[in-house]
C-alpha cells in the first residue's frame, strides 16, 4: 500500500513539473493582435482561443493604431486577421524588419468573395507576398460527404465549403495534426521562401485547382523570424452562433492544436538566418529559389558567366558561350586535319597526328627532327625512326662509325677510339695523369726519382773526410 502511495506522489510531482515547465516556456512570449487594420476584431473572433493562449502563459495585447518598429519591438509575435485597411509604406517596412530580426507573424485570411467585397485582398497580400505567400480570390470546397465537417448541414452555408483537410507536409507546425476543419476559406499561392504545409484532398477544388494543388496552409522562414499564413480564420472561432446551430469550430478535430502549434513555432526565434535553398544567401535578401545550385551572385540568383543562358551550375563550358542543347558548350569548330585545333587557329596541316602544340603543329619533344607522332623514342634523339643507333660498346659512337671496341671506356674520339690526350701511350680512361706524359708502368704519371742508400752514405763519408783534412792543415 505504501509503495502505491509513493509512486502516486512521484507521478503527481512529475506531472506538476511538466505543467509548470510548459507554462514557463511561454510566460515571456508577448503576442500583439492588430485590431486597427482588421475587418473583424480578433478580441471577439478569437476570444476563446486567446483565453487558451493566456492560460498557457502568453501575454496577449491588442493594437488600435498604426504599426511601427517601436511598437513591434515590444512583442515576439504579430497577428494579422483579415486586414481591410491599407498598410502605410513605413508599416510594411516595420513588419518586414520585425520578422527579419526574429519576430513571428501569423496571417489569417477568408474566402475570396468576402475578401474582395470587404477590401481585404490587397492589404493582406501587400504583407504576405513579402514572404512568398499570396491569398487567392477563391473558395475551397469538396463535394465528398466524408471530406465535410459533420453537422454543417444545420448552417445556412453550403456544406461543401466546410472541408476536412487531412494532407500535411511534415513540419513543426503540422506535428500531430491529422484533421483540420477548414471553414469557408481560400487557397494560397506559394513561392520562395515559403513552403506549402496543408493541401486539399483528391476531390478538393478551388477555382480550377484540384487535389494537392489546393494549398491552404503555408510557412516561411525569413531572416531569423518566421511566418505562417492560412486562408481561413473561422477554424479558431468558438462559441459563436454565426454559423446557425453550429457553435463554432475551435473544438473540432485538431483545430485548436494547430492554432497553438502555429503560435509556438512562430514565437521561437531562429538562431541563424534562414536559407531555404542552401545557396549561402539568406531568404531575406535571396531573390531566386535555386536548390542544388550554390554558384550564385549576391542576390542569390545563379550565375551565367558566359551569358549564354545556361547557368554555371548546369554549364559544362561556363567560360565559353554555347548552346543549351550542348549543356552550354559551343558547336564543334571545323578541324580539317582532326588534330583538335580548329582551322581558324591551325598553322599546320597534319592529318593523322594529334600530338600538336597550340598552333596545331606536330611536337618534337627531343628535338631530333622526328615529330612525336612518328618518333619511336620521343624522349631520345635519333635519326630515321627517332631512336639512337646501336652502340655495342656503349661509348656514345654508333657501331657504323666506331673503329674501336672498348666497352669499358667512354672517353673516345669521333672514331670511337680511346683518347690519349698527353700522347704517353696510356689512354685517358686508364691514365691517372691524362694531361701530363708519364710512364706506362706508373699509370701514365711521370716516374719519381729514386735514391740508393749506399750512394748516400758514400757521399756523407767523403764530405766528412774533406772537413777533417782541412782542420789538420
Amino acid at each position: 500500500m505504501k509503495s502505491r502511495i509513493y509512486y502516486l506522489v512521484i507521478a503527481v510531482v512529475f506531472l506538476s513539473m511538466m505543467s509548470t515547465s510548459h507554462h514557463v516556456s511561454h510566460q515571456e512570449t508577448r503576442v500583439l493582435f492588430d485590431e486597427y487594420h482588421a475587418q473583424w476584431k480578433p478580441s471577439l473572433q478569437f476570444s476563446e482561443f486567446i483565453w487558451t493562449l493566456e492560460a498557457k502563459g502568453y501575454i496577449v495585447e491588442f493594437s488600435d493604431t498604426h504599426l511601427d518598429s517601436h511598437l513591434l519591438s515590444r512583442f515576439n509575435t504579430l497577428v494579422l486577421l483579415t486586414p481591410s485597411r491599407e498598410f502605410k509604406a513605413y508599416e510594411k517596412e516595420a513588419i518586414r524588419d520585425f520578422v527579419e530580426s526574429g519576430g513571428g507573424l501569423i496571417i489569417f485570411g477568408e474566402e475570396g468573395g468576402i475578401m474582395e467585397t470587404e477590401d481585404i485582398l490587397d492589404p493582406i497580400n501587400s504583407i504576405s507576398t513579402m514572404f512568398g505567400i499570396e491569398f487567392d480570390s477563391d473558395v475551397v470546397s469538396d463535394p465528398e460527404l466524408e471530406n465535410q465537417v459533420p453537422d454543417t448541414e444545420l448552417t445556412y452555408k453550403d456544406p461543401k465549403r466546410f472541408v476536412i483537410i487531412r494532407t500535411f507536409e511534415r513540419h513543426p507546425v503540422t506535428w500531430n495534426i491529422f484533421d483540420l476543419g477548414y471553414i469557408i476559406g481560400c487557397s494560397l499561392n506559394v513561392s520562395s521562401p515559403a513552403v506549402a504545409l496543408g493541401f486539399g484532398n483528391s476531390t478538393t477544388v478551388a477555382d480550377g485547382k484540384e487535389g494537392e494543388d489546393v494549398v491552404v496552409l503555408a510557412a516561411a522562414e525569413f531572416g531569423r523570424g518566421k511566418v505562417v499564413a492560412i486562408g481561413d480564420k473561422d477554424f479558431l472561432v468558438g462559441g459563436s452562433r454565426r454559423f446557425g446551430a453550429h457553435d463554432g469550430f475551435l473544438p473540432y478535430g485538431d483545430n485548436e492544436r494547430l492554432g497553438l502549434s502555429i503560435m509556438e513555432w512562430v514565437s521561437t526565434q531562429s538562431e541563424e538566418p534562414a536559407d531555404s535553398d542552401s545557396d549561402g544567401v539568406p531568404n531575406s535578401t535571396d531573390q531566386c529559389h535555386n536548390p542544388g545550385c550554390r554558384i550564385v551572385d549576391s542576390t542569390g540568383c545563379p550565375k551565367d558567366t558566359d551569358g549564354d543562358g545556361v547557368i554555371d551550375c548546369d554549364d559544362r563550358c561556363p567560360q565559353v558561350a554555347g548552346l543549351s542543347s550542348l549543356n552550354g558548350c559551343p558547336e564543334a569548330a571545323e578541324d580539317t586535319d582532326g588534330d583538335g585545333v580548329p582551322n581558324t587557329e591551325d598553322q599546320c596541316y597534319n592529318p593523322g597526328c594529334s600530338i600538336v602544340d597550340s598552333t596545331g603543329c606536330p611536337l618534337d619533344s627531343d628535338g631530333d627532327g622526328v615529330n612525336d607522332c612518328e618518333d619511336q623514342c620521343p624522349d631520345q634523339q635519333g635519326p630515321d625512326d627517332g631512336c639512337p643507333l646501336p652502340d655495342a660498346d656503349g661509348d656514345g659512337v654508333s657501331d657504323d662509325r666506331d673503329q674501336c671496341y672498348n666497352p669499358e671506356c667512354t672517353i673516345v674520339d669521333g672514331r670511337g677510339c680511346p683518347r690519349d690526350s698527353d700522347n704517353d701511350g696510356v689512354n685517358d680512361c686508364e691514365d691517372n695523369c691524362p694531361n701530363q706524359a708519364g710512364d706506362i708502368n706508373n699509370a701514365g704519371c711521370p716516374s719519381q726519382p729514386q735514391f740508393c742508400m749506399g750512394t748516400l752514405m758514400t757521399a756523407v763519408l767523403i764530405g766528412l773526410g774533406s772537413i777533417l783534412i782541412r782542420k789538420k792543415k
